[in-house]
């Protein structure tokens, strides 16, 4: 969903969707993104303009395009600070509402909890590293597209 923001006495609106296509309505018509077999990202330019002042602006905005919305959840994260794999989250939770996410160690300790989907668990503990080994994730959320409560819950393996 894309929306026009600009202001002022604007009289020529220029959209690219970082994708060939353009409008040059001030409020573009809803159009869908090709399906890929891959995450893409699109950058979106919207150059207003003003022709009797000669002033115009301009602001881009990249877009992500997901392969699905499936939320994803990874089975296991190597928190080793290399770059990779070092964080444990749901992914592509975008649509989700009321999410509630836990991580609990083998003896039931609440060691995490998140009510946003970016929020991204490092392995740590109070400030302290946890140990390598296996340990339970629980998440709930409300699923707009179906309103209904999911209750999701499976096991992640922490490698160093």
């Amino acid at each position: 969903f894309i929306r026009n923001l600009s202001t002022g006495n604007i009289n020529e609106w220029h959209w690219s969707f970082g994708n060939g296509n353009s409008s040059f309505l001030k409020d573009p018509l809803p159009f869908v993104y090709p399906s890929l077999p891959y995450d893409a990202y699109f950058s979106v330019t919207l150059n207003a303009r003003n022709n009797a002042l000669n002033c115009e602006g301009n602001i881009s905005k990249v877009v992500q395009v997901l392969t699905d919305c499936q939320i994803r959840i990874p089975s296991a994260f190597s928190p080793n600070g290399d770059g990779l794999n070092d964080y444990f989250y749901p992914l592509h939770a975008l649509k989700v509402r009321q999410l509630v996410f836990r991580v609990y160690d083998r003896l039931g300790q609440l060691i995490f909890l998140s009510r946003d989907w970016t929020k991204k668990w490092d392995g740590n503990f109070k400030g302290q590293p946890m140990p390598v080994g296996v340990y339970i994730w629980l998440m709930e959320y409300l699923d707009p597209a179906i309103d209904q409560q999911i209750t999701r819950k499976g096991t992640i393996g922490l490698i160093r």
